[in-house]
Formats: C-alpha cells, sequence, structure tokens
C-alpha cells in the first residue's frame, strides 16, 4: 500500500498490490523556479501482507520533481533460488528502473528482519557458494535494489545446499542388458542418482554414446533407438548429472524378422510366457522346420533367459531343440515343475528330438539357456522349435455342469454325473474374480453319485446326480462357485455359478391373541441373521426388539379399555442392509375389556381346568379353545357364574389335547386367558429302561407306562429299571427374589423361561445298583451292602458321566463318549420314539423342580430359617435331618447318615423326589454368572466356561442351599461323596 501527504502527488493506479509489481503516480506540473520534493511510503505487512515479508515494513520513496525526474528504484522483481547442483545456490532476479547497484540479502527464516547481507554490488546470476552453508539446510534471499533515492526490497526465496557429489545408483535400458535391432524400436533409459541429500534424482537429461553409433542413438526424451543392422554390435551409453557421469553397456542383437512365439513354435493352444536376464522371441533366421522357431534373447556370462509354457497331463510333450554357443559351457536345459529332465550344450551338435511324459494335473515346462563361459559372442543363442502335447484323454475327467440356488440354512449347488470323476472340491469367491476359497472341508455332502470327499474321505455312492451345500457365509450376499472333479489322473472345473445365500425367517406364531387386560406377548423368531421388530400402531411397546439368529420377540401390550377389539401389525426384517432381506408379519389382536381374569390353568394329563375370574352372578360363560389362531373357536366347557365378583370353577374337559389355545367368554363378549396349551404329543407319561441284563447285556429294552403302579414305585425302579416322567412344555419364572429367605446372590434374576418340547426326567436319582448294572463298577463312598443298591450315585463327575474327549462339548455338540456312563446307555437303550438320552439342562432342571410351585421349595412353602428348617426336612436329606444326627458320616459304611435311600421324602407335584438334598445333580450347562433378565426360549446355557452346574443341595448342605433357585457349580473333573444325577431324556416327536 502506498501513501503521501503532499497534494502535488497524486495515484493514478497500482497503490496496492500483492506480491511484484509497480506503483505509477502522476504529479502536478512544477510552476516554481525552485525544485520541489515529496515522499512515498510504501508499506508491506501491514494492512496487507501481500509481499509476504511476515512483518510490517515501510519504504519512503523521495520524489523531487526537476521537470517530472524521478530518482527511486523499482523493487527487483523474480527472484528466484535455485540449487546448482554443484556447491552453492544460485540466485537470478530481473531489475527495475532506478537501481544503480543490488545487494544479497540470506536467512534461515522468512523474516528479513533476522537476514544478514552477504554482497554488496552483486549482479544476476550470482552464485551464494560460501564455505558456511550447511548441505540440507534451507536458506532464504531478498535482492536489494540501491538508487539515488533509496531502495527496495524484492520479495524472498529459498534453496536447499546440496552434496557436492551425485551418485549414480543404476542405470537401465529396457530393464535388460540387451536389445533386439528393429527398426524404430525404442527402449527406455533411466538413471537414478542420490544427490547427497537422501533425494533421489531420476534423470536422462544428458546422454551419449560412445561407440557404434549406427546402432542406434539417445533421443533428449531418453530413450535409446534401436536401429536394423545386419551384424549387431555394441554400444556404450553415457549418462551425466551434476557434474558426474556414469555408462552402461549394451548389446544390439544383429537385425532378424520377428514372429508371434506360438507361431514359431507351431503350437496356438499353448500359452508361451518369457524372462530372466533377456526374453525369447519368435525368428524366421533359424529353424527345424525351416520356417521359424523361438531363439533366447542375447545374454552375457552368468546370465540365463527361459521360455515357459503350462500343459494339463496325462500326455507327450514333444518339441526339437538346438544350441550354438560354447561347447559344455553355455547350456539348454528343460524342466518341468523346475526338476531339470535332460538339457544339451553347445558341443551336442544341431537339431535333437526331445520327448517328456506329463503325469496328471497342471504342470510347468520351462527351457532355460545359461552363460557360464567366459566368452560373450554376439551370435550365442538356444532354438527350440515345434512344441506339440499330445494328450491321453482316455481317462482324463469331465467337466462339471454346475447350478448354484440360495436356501435359508446356506447355497446348494447341484451338478450331473461327470465322466471319470472319482472326487469333486468345491470353491467359493466374493465375486467372479475374487480369491477362490476351497470349501471341501465346509460342505456338507447329500446323496450323491460316483465317488464324493467330504474333509478328503472318498466314499461311494450309488446315484446319478451330485450335490453339496455351503453353510457357511452371510444370508444376503451374492457368492460365486465352481465344482472342479477329479480321478487319480486329471481334473476339471466347471464354469462359475453364482447364487444368494437366502435370509432365513420365520415367525410362530403369526397370528398373536393378548388379553384384554394387557401384558406380555412372544413371538418365536427363527433367523440365520440379524433381525428387528417394528409397528404396532402406537399401542405394542417392544421388550426385545432385535435379535441376531433364532430367538424371541417380547412386547407389551397396554390394557385395552375400548369395547371394540384392535388390531396391530408387528413387522419383523431380518437381513436388513443386506442385497436380499426378508420380512414377516405378526398380526396382533387385542380383545375389548370385559371382564378381569385372575387366573386359568389347564392339566392337559387328565383333562382338568381351573378357573377364577371376575364375573357376574347368572351369566353363562365357556371355555373355548381353537387348534390354531385363524381356525373357529369351539367350546370346551359351559357353566354359569354363581358370584358376583370373584368365581372358581373346577371341571373336567373330556379327552387329551394337542397344542391349543383358549379363552373364556360370554355370549356378547370372550377374551383369551391363557398362552399356548403344552403338547400332549409324547406316548406314554412315563418311560422305564430296563437295566437288569446288566454291564454284558445286548441292550436295555425300553418300555411306557400311563400310570404310576398302584401302591407307588416299587423297589426294582430303583434298582434294576429306570424310570423317568414326561414333563409337558410350558413357561414359568426361573431364580428368585433377593427377598427369599436363604437368597445367597447366586440365583438368578427372576426372568421368563418357555420350555417348548416335552422331555422326560428320572423320578429318582441315579442309583449305585444302576450304576453298576450299566458301568460295572461301583464308584461311591456309602457302598454298605445292606442299603447301597437303593442309595444315589456319588463320587461321579460331570466327565464320568458324558466323556472327556473334545467332542463332548455342550452346546457345541451333544456326543458323548461311547465309554461313559451316557455313552452305554445310548448305545444300549432302544425300543424308545427317537429317544436321545442326556442330563437335563438347567432350565429344565429347575423347571422340573419347581412342578409350578413359585416358593423356595416345590413343596410350595418358604424357607423359616437359613441352615436349619423344618420345610426343607419334609422334601429331602440335608445337613440337619440324619437319622442319627449330623455327625455320623465319617465311614462310608454308615446307614443312617450321608445318603437316603432314593424316594424317602416327599415328591414334589409332578412325582418327582429329591430334587431338594441327598446329592448335587449335574446339569448339561456351563456356567454363568449371570442368566440375564431377558425372556429365553429353550436356553442351553452359556458356549463355554470352566465350571459345569450342579442343583439342588446334597446331604451335607445347610436348607438355603437346598431351594429350588439356588445354583452350584463345580469343575466336570470334580467328584465327590455329595456328587451325583438325575438322567433326562428328549424325545424324538
Amino acid at each position: 500500500m502506498a501513501e503521501t501527504d503532499v497534494y502535488w502527488i497524486h495515484f493514478y493506479w497500482g497503490s496496492e498490490g500483492s506480491g511484484n509489481g509497480t506503483i505509477q503516480f502522476e504529479t502536478g506540473e512544477n510552476f516554481g523556479e525552485n525544485s520541489r520534493t515529496g515522499t512515498v511510503t510504501i508499506t508491506a505487512g501491514g494492512r496487507s501482507a501481500a509481499l509476504g515479508f511476515g512483518f510490517s515494513k515501510s519504504v519512503t520513496i523521495t520524489v523531487t520533481q526537476e521537470g517530472g525526474t524521478i530518482a527511486v528504484p523499482i523493487p527487483p522483481m523474480s527472484v528466484s533460488a535455485t540449487t546448482t547442483r554443484t556447491d552453492g545456490i544460485q540466485l537470478t532476479w530481473s531489475g527495475g528502473s532506478g537501481a544503480t547497484s543490488y545487494n544479497v540479502w540470506r536467512g534461515t527464516t522468512t523474516n528479513l528482519a533476522n537476514a544478514s547481507k552477504i554482497k554488496t554490488g552483486a549482479s544476476s546470476p550470482y552464485t551464494d557458494a560460501s564455505s558456511a552453508l550447511v548441505a540440507g539446510t534451507r536458506y532464504y534471499y531478498w535482492i536489494e535494489a540501491v538508487g539515488s533515492g533509496g531502495s527496495a526490497y524484492s520479495g524472498c526465496d529459498w534453496g536447499i545446499k546440496v552434496a557436492p557429489t551425485p551418485t549414480l545408483t543404476s542405470l537401465t535400458i529396457g530393464g535388460a542388458s540387451d536389445v533386439a535391432a528393429g527398426a524404430g524400436t525404442q527402449y527406455a533409459c533411466t538413471a537414478n542418482w542420490s544427490d547427497g541429500n537422501q533425494t533421489t534424482v531420476t534423470t536422462s537429461a544428458t546422454w551419449s554414446i560412445d561407440a557404434g553409433s549406427t546402432y542406434g542413438d539417445i533421443g533428449s526424451t531418453g530413450y535409446f533407438t534401436a536401429y536394423s543392422t545386419s551384424t549387431g554390435g555394441d554400444v556404450v551409453l553415457r549418462a551425466a548429472y551434476g557434474g558426474k557421469s556414469a555408462t552402461k553397456a549394451v548389446h544390439v542383437a544383429a537385425a532378424v524378422q520377428t514372429v508371434p512365439l506360438p507361431t514359431a513354435l507351431d503350437n496356438s493352444s499353448l500359452n508361451f510366457t518369457t524372462g530372466g536376464d533377456a526374453s525369447w522371441f519368435g525368428q524366421t533366421s533359424t529353424a527345424h522346420d525351416g520356417v521359424d522357431s523361438a531363439r533366447s534373447g542375447l545374454i552375457g556370462h552368468s546370465e540365463s533367459t527361459w521360455l515357459e509354457t503350462t500343459v494339463s497331463g496325462p500326455g507327450i510333450l514333444s518339441f526339437w531343440w538346438k544350441v550354438s554357443s560354447e561347447a559344455s559351457w553355455d547350456v539348454l536345459k528343460v524342466a518341468v515343475d523346475g526338476t531339470v529332465d535332460s538339457s544339451i550344450s553347445g558341443s551336442d551338435g544341431g537339431w535333437e528330438r526331445k520327448s517328456l511324459s506329463i503325469a496328471s494335473g497342471a504342470h510347468t515346462v520351462r527351457w532355460t539357456y545359461s552363460k557360464d563361459g567366459s566368452v560373450t559372442n554376439g551370435s550365442d543363442c538356444a532354438w527350440v522349435d515345434q512344441v506339440s502335447f499330445t494328450a491321453d484323454t482316455s481317462s482324463r475327467v469331465g467337466t462339471p455342469a454346475v447350478s448354484a440356488s440360495g436356501t435359508q440354512t446356506g447355497v446348494e449347488l447341484v451338478w450331473g454325473e461327470v465322466t471319470n470323476a472319482t472326487g469333486f472340491a468345491v470353491w467359493r469367491a466374493e465375486s467372479a474374480s475374487g480369491t477362490r476359497t476351497q470349501l471341501s472341508s465346509r460342505v456338507t455332502t447329500n446323496t450323491v453319485g460316483m465317488y464324493t470327499t467330504v474333509d478328503g474321505q472318498f466314499t461311494y455312492v450309488e446315484s446319478r446326480s451330485y450335490s453339496a451345500t455351503d453353510a457357511t457365509g452371510t444370508p444376503g450376499q451374492d457368492y460365486w462357485y465352481w465344482v472342479v472333479a477329479s480321478n487319480a489322473t486329471s481334473s476339471a472345473t466347471s464354469s462359475a455359478a453364482t447364487a444368494w445365500r437366502r435370509v432365513a425367517l420365520s415367525v410362530s406364531p403369526g397370528t398373536l391373541v393378548v388379553p384384554s387386560g394387557g401384558g406380555t406377548g412372544m413371538v418365536a423368531v427363527t433367523a440365520n441373521t440379524a433381525w428387528r421388530a417394528s409397528g404396532g400402531n402406537g399401542w405394542i411397546s417392544f421388550a426385545t426388539a432385535s435379535g441376531n439368529g433364532n430367538g424371541t420377540c417380547t412386547f407389551r401390550v397396554d390394557a385395552n379399555t375400548e369395547t371394540a377389539d384392535r388390531v396391530a401389525a408387528v413387522i419383523i426384517e431380518a437381513g436388513a442392509g443386506t442385497a436380499h432381506p426378508a420380512t414377516e408379519t405378526v398380526t396382533v389382536t387385542q380383545e375389548g375389556f370385559r371382564f378381569a381374569i385372575g387366573g386359568f390353568a389347564m392339566d392337559m394329563e387328565n383333562g382338568l381346568v381351573w378357573l377364577r375370574f371376575s364375573g357376574t352372578k347368572g351369566t353363562a360363560y365357556r371355555v373355548e379353545r381353537v387348534r390354531n389362531f385363524g381356525g373357529t373357536w369351539a367350546t370346551a366347557l359351559s357353566f354359569t357364574a354363581t358370584n358376583d365378583g370373584v368365581n372358581e370353577v373346577n371341571a373336567s374337559i373330556p379327552g387329551k389335547w394337542d397344542t391349543g389355545f383358549f379363552r373364556l367368554a360370554t355370549d356378547a363378549t370372550n377374551a383369551t386367558v391363557s398362552p399356548e396349551v403344552p403338547a400332549n404329543t409324547a406316548t406314554g407319561l412315563y418311560l422305564v429302561v430296563d437295566l437288569s441284563g446288566g454291564p454284558d447285556a445286548a441292550n436295555y429294552p425300553v418300555s411306557c407306562l400311563d400310570t404310576e403302579p398302584q401302591g407307588g414305585w416299587p423297589d426294582e425302579y430303583k434298582t434294576a429299571k429306570l424310570v423317568l416322567r414326561r414333563i409337558n412344555p410350558g413357561t414359568y419364572t426361573m431364580g428368585c427374589e433377593t427377598t427369599e429367605v436363604g437368597y445367597t446372590g447366586t440365583e438368578a434374576v427372576p426372568h421368563e423361561v418357555t420350555i417348548t418340547q416335552p422331555f422326560y426326567i428320572g423320578v429318582f436319582e441315579v442309583t449305585q445298583k444302576q450304576w453298576e448294572l450299566v458301568m460295572g463298577t461301583k464308584p461311591s463312598y456309602f457302598s454298605n451292602a445292606s442299603c447301597y443298591e437303593k442309595r444315589p450315585v456319588e463320587e461321579v463327575s460331570w466327565n464320568m458321566i458324558r466323556g472327556t474327549s473334545s467332542t463332548c462339548n455342550w452346546p457345541t455338540t451333544s456326543e458323548v463318549d461311547a465309554t461313559s456312563f451316557l455313552g452305554k446307555l445310548r448305545a444300549k437303550a432302544v425300543g424308545g420314539p427317537g429317544l436321545s438320552w442326556d442330563l437335563p439342562t438347567e432350565a429344565q432342571w429347575e423347571y422340573a423342580c419347581r412342578a409350578g410351585t413359585t416358593k423356595a421349595l416345590n413343596s410350595g412353602k418358604d424357607l423359616t430359617g437359613t441352615s436349619e428348617c423344618a420345610n426343607m426336612a419334609e422334601v429331602g436329606r440335608y445337613w440337619y435331618n440324619f437319622p442319627s444326627g449330623n455327625t455320623s458320616f465319617s465311614s462310608g459304611s454308615a446307614t443312617d447318615a450321608g445318603t437316603a435311600e432314593v424316594g424317602s421324602y416327599l415328591p414334589n407335584a409332578w412325582g418327582l423326589y429329591d430334587m431338594h438334598g441327598n446329592v448335587w445333580e449335574w446339569c448339561l450347562d456351563w456356567y454363568a454368572s449371570s442368566l440375564g433378565t431377558a425372556a429365553v426360549t429353550d436356553p442351553t446355557g452359556a458356549t463355554s466356561g470352566s465350571y459345569r452346574v450342579t442343583r439342588g443341595g446334597g446331604w451335607a448342605s445347610y436348607a438355603q442351599c437346598c431351594r429350588s433357585a439356588y445354583r452350584g457349580n463345580d469343575y466336570p473333573s470334580y467328584f465327590n461323596i455329595d456328587y451325583g444325577f438325575r438322567l433326562a431324556c428328549v424325545p424324538g416327536l
């Protein structure tokens, strides 16, 4: 910015600017006799830092008018500082009018105030070659213009001091040491230098040829141009940079007529590649067939060049070959998959024919010509001609034709019969050109034809079609598949087949009717990916609105005070964000509010119903049933209310019912009062396993009983026979509140658990005699011969019951070792409806123990004390109810201390004995300290852990440890004199 305070100087243009420029002004005419003087002040970095000084600086220009003469210099312009690639930094600038000389200023920052004047009376160009310059340091420069009226400064520029001697790191021409002649053929020349400051510079600015200029020249672009000649020759290339130069010798081959390699080798069905210190090429000067052949590239001492192709056996590969070079020194070798088969040298004469036997599969054949001699001859080379491959197709495997279709559990691949195939492998990629992964170890084979392989094992199956299922991958994702058919000598790959793994989603039931009084609704979600629920028209709030895989969707419905029914749709979406998501709709119907329902229970075994509700005296009511929602409701029971207000009804409904739904209704209104009723589909209320044949028996017959024997269970069901009772599905509250007497903090937080499948569980704990009849051993401590048979087996660990191998890892698998108790029982217990013998899960155990009760004990009573309690003494053996007191158990021969004979105390409502006390009972689950608060369906426990769950307490436990909710745990290898188990069984229905 320029300013003045004299009236006779007027700025015409340029009073402000940015960077280099000029300021122009005009003055009024001077009519006086004397000269007149004014000042112009130029300020940079004040209101504008346009000159780039980074600070505020003013320059005063004195203007003297004697006929209009201006004696102030213009600041230098276009100043630049560049490295000279020698020992200094070169400065150039252009001056302006008014300057009589120039000074050079230098600093190490952009601040002129910190700079020093290093040259007076300099002229452009000027080289700062001071010995004080440090290599690699950045220096800043300003040029000062000096005139009779003052001085002016340029903007700054910078340069870096470089080391004085650059070093050549590499010099290449076309990536090789020799080039083939040919008119106009160009090869890029590249020289890489280090300038001493760890800076790599690639240049081709200065080149020259020391000899053989008829073989080519190097232009300013850095390309060597090889011209045709009849003889060829050597050329020395020279590169210069920073005052230094280096040379590179290259050989230019004699001009030849070139042809494509497949043409030269007489085989267009094979793909040929070359490499090494030079490349092979097709030419016409030398050939076995008199037309053309492949020739090696020209190489020097200790160099090599190769030609390669791939063939698929079995078959015979034959060819002609020849070498022209030093005898016994320069060699042409042929190798299959890196193993040399044979070779020839320059002493072996003319063309020779060679045949190679190629085994099954793909194999690489490589011809390698190498020079070991001390002489480099421009004509030294090798030739290969007339390559042929004859395949043996008599046993070659055919190519599969595969199709793919997505399913909810994976992607199913199907292909037809393949000629000569004895095995198949499946490969998968996430795109047509993506990386392929072999899935052999993860492919589930269905019924397939010929031979098929899973995990490398061949199996013969008589069929005419083939299929495999990929059960891995992400639902909704597209996948590409290839099937490779193979036999002992060959293999063939199908074309790509693409499919997407479907998003599995099903919701059951699809329609729900919830009570008019409100409450919780739940549907089972089956999916193979993440899912979420939404909707409900505002009167449905979700407790569990999302999940991953199989689970439950739980929601709460507020009370409906309207007289009309209302309906909402809950949308469950799986695989959101994938290419192929899925949705299901659940219709939720809530009936208009009519009356309050206090309770509703069904005994499906005997067809009994108990109902408590608020009604109107004299009004007719009925219990209605429907098998599936959407069907027609049918009357199962009719009755008339006897009271205004609370009514109780106890009645019998004939017959045994399948799974269904029930509701209480009047002629005008109705309301659903019960969720899904337990199924009654298992055959027989009791299962009986006859073990009387002992450990050497071929099998243990299984039979059913509909009722308990009259007079109770005789001793044979505690010794020679196992008896289990069917437990129908249902929902209960697992765990207990912190206010329960005896609460210790190990119990589950109360949460809803639904058991959806019937199961059987032992009426009694497994006894010592029953263990002996299966295993042939007596592991127990309390072994008095007079009473041991009917006492529970103890000193057995979880591992002894199920096994110790890695496959016995519930819930990952349900397998057991063949030598374990369950392994022997599973092998011999026959006659049941697809029975699966095991320990109960923790959820099944507590469900069976409670038998519909919610108190601490399954008698329906709570504890009155944490250690000793009369209520506990009614239902099981524990520390304070030995017949002889709690001190005489030091001997295993004791008859009145320690464990009690099974069935010695009161059973629960489902006829199960000793669920409290006697021995701790092993469950299937890994122990988890927290089971959460969310409602769950058929839980199987944690996926891993250190301890397995124990339940029920034992004879050495205080009362608080024997409660229905109390949870114990121990190492699966642990056994003790109060550790036993109760058998469970899931029927295959």
